[in-house]
């Protein structure tokens, strides 16, 4: 049965469930924005979300118009749009009427069209969040101008470099936004970006809580983050520190004092701002979340932060691909105690000599991690010598009471599957490492349910917290009933994507779900979306 008929099959009130959170449109199949199920529930979920995929016809977006003409009423519940570019069709899932060879150059200019009418309809003021997420050259071309009223108000607003690059309304101080509570910029790749986004900061320097800066990634990001190839390093387009010059010129000193939150990603250099006072530019002081995506050299612009403690409220501190472990074992004893540590150290070129991670550099925050996610292909196992010379066997990970999430990723298989777990764990991602380990998809999933067995054995009847196994990737193939009792139910979560921007493939296809469906009815399959590691600004 197709995803149409199933839809259409789904009584009302399950409908309402599913798209209580998100109305997911680029997802839904056409005849479901359309069938009278739908129709009732149009003025209360709109006041919640409406995701536009703009890799589709513009069909779906007409979809919404035909939805909400009976009923205009519901559009002045809408508060948050997003476009976005996360959806690829296969051959034959378009919709009818739309080939595989005419949707790139029909489909763009209906999508606008339909868009325009769409946005018309809003009223000034209206929305509070308003994303456009996708990291398409092309594809947001003709949308700026179209939106520029609606934008007044705004609080969490994403955009694109050429949005900004191209648009005279940033400069503008009628149409500028101002008390933006959240800001999040992509595909930044020139200089004048940085000074476009400057002077939007200038205007929210006292409301910024949240800010997420990412640079235009081509390959290179699928092949040096995804697969972690030491020898290869992400492509980047630009250097913060021949840029520093333009900004400095411009003799802003923004002090953003409310920033909580603190996203940098594919930006090299960082110690270019440190050089040049970055109190001038970020203030840390009530930083709690600050994660480092492929930002290659920002060794000096950490230790920086832990020896002069910088951020005295850091809670949170995720590292992905952007220090070495030398530097890593040095700062983050420094750091005041922070309850998520997500660590994948960025290694130097093939053939050098490697430093390892210390496990001791947990030691100083053990009352208060709460999750850790260690993507460190180095940190489960250990030879003898290294063991004799670091002091530690193995990652202790039972002695810290209150960790819930722990990911890490799967080499030494007899180390790990003697691994404890706290008693509070709820989350457990293991992933084999790249290249595979020898040990293989069967043995990834047989040690990782060796692991469950034993925490559940060491509850002595408790019901335990654990609630999600994420395994990748992953073949069903034990039978699991012995040691999983009826009270239990561990959810494995079977299908994710990364941030959207980053090209991570379902662990199970929809064939494979169905098989572990009927092989393991006693467990929960989650479809759901990768947990992408904690970033998780407020």
């Amino acid at each position: 049965m197709g995803t149409r008929s199933y839809l259409l099959s789904v009584p009302s009130e399950i409908l309402r469930i599913i798209l209580e959170f998100t109305l997911l449109v680029g997802n839904l199949p056409n005849v479901a924005l359309t069938c009278r199920t739908l129709r009732p529930l149009a003025t209360e979920l709109l006041h919640k979300t409406i995701t536009i995929n703009i890799s589709f016809s513009g069909f779906y977006i007409y979809q919404i118009e035909s939805l909400l003409q009976s009923n205009h009423s519901g559009l002045k519940f809408l508060k948050d749009l997003r476009i976005q570019d996360q959806y690829n069709y296969d051959e034959g899932e378009y919709p009818e009427g739309i080939s595989l060879d005419y949707v790139a150059s029909f489909g763009r200019s209906v999508m606008e069209m339909h868009l325009r009418l769409l946005l018309r309809r809003l009223y000034i003021g209206q929305l509070r969040e308003f994303h456009i997420l996708t990291h398409r050259e092309d594809a947001v071309k003709t949308i700026p101008n179209i939106f520029l009223s609606q934008l007044t108000g705004v609080k969490h607003l994403s955009l694109p470099g050429e949005v900004i690059r191209n648009s005279d309304w940033i400069t503008d101080p009628k149409t500028t936004p101002k008390g933006l509570v959240s800001l999040r910029i992509t595909n930044i790749c020139s200089s004048q970006d940085f000074v476009r986004l400057w002077q939007i900061l200038e205007k929210n320097v006292d409301s910024l809580g949240t800010l997420y800066l990412s640079s235009d990634f081509k390959h290179g990001e699928i092949i040096g983050m995804l697969l972690s190839l030491n020898s290869i390093d992400p492509v980047f387009h630009f250097d913060l520190k021949d840029l520093m010059p333009e900004l400095l010129a411009m003799r802003t000193s923004l002090n953003l004092t409310n920033l909580q939150h603190l996203r940098i990603r594919g930006i090299p250099n960082l110690q270019a701002v440190r050089n040049i006072s970055c109190d001038d530019l970020f203030n840390l002081h009530n930083l709690q979340t600050l994660r480092l995506d492929s930002c290659a050299a920002a060794d000096d612009f950490l230790l920086e932060i832990g020896k002069h403690q910088l951020a005295p409220n850091l809670r949170s501190l995720q590292l992905f691909g952007s220090c070495y472990s030398a530097t890593l074992n040095e700062v983050i004893p420094l750091l005041q105690p922070l309850e998520t540590l997500y660590l994948r150290p960025h290694y130097k070129s093939y053939g050098a000599t490697q430093e390892e991670l210390s496990f001791s550099i947990l030691d100083y925050h053990k009352g208060n991690l709460r999750r850790v996610w260690l993507e460190d292909p180095k940190v489960v196992t250990r030879s003898s010598d290294t063991v004799a010379a670091a002091g530690s066997s193995k990652l202790e990970i039972g002695n810290f009471p209150e960790v819930e999430e722990l990911s890490a990723l799967l080499e030494n298989g007899n180390e790990f599957g003697s691994l404890d777990l706290p008693i509070n764990t709820r989350l457990l991602r293991i992933l084999d490492s790249f290249p595979p380990s020898r040990f293989g998809i069967d043995g990834l999933a047989e040690i990782s349910l060796t692991v469950i067995k034993r925490h559940i054995g060491r509850l002595n009847g408790q019901k335990p917290a654990l609630s999600v196994v994420s395994l990748g990737p992953y073949r069903p193939f034990l039978d699991t009933k012995a040691f999983i009792s009826e009270d239990t139910r561990v959810k494995f979560l079977v299908k994710y994507d990364e941030d959207k921007d980053m090209g991570w493939c379902p662990v199970l296809t929809e064939v494979d779900t169905k098989e572990v469906e009927k092989k393991f009815p006693e467990f929960d399959i989650v479809h759901s979306e990768r947990p992408e590691g904690p970033w998780r600004p407020v």
